[in-house]
């Protein structure tokens, strides 16, 4: 997610646009807004990592439980 969102700061910074919404929040509200402040990139890395290790965690036991 960090090299995506390297390049895609590049290609913004290159053309001016908002893509990923790195450079500045949408304007409507969004699920983003939970994240807090922009740049909520920053937030998100924990929430996804810790929601990779919940859903391992279930399948692990779940994959456990059944052989």
């Amino acid at each position: 997610m960090n090299v995506l969102a390297a390049l895609v700061f590049l290609v913004n910074s290159l053309t001016g646009g908002n893509y990923m919404y790195l450079m500045e929040k949408p304007p409507s509200p969004t699920p983003f807004d939970w994240l807090g402040e922009w740049p909520y990139l920053i937030a998100l890395q924990p929430l996804a990592v810790g929601l990779f290790m919940l859903m391992y965690v279930f399948y692990y036991y779940a994959v456990k439980r059944w052989q």
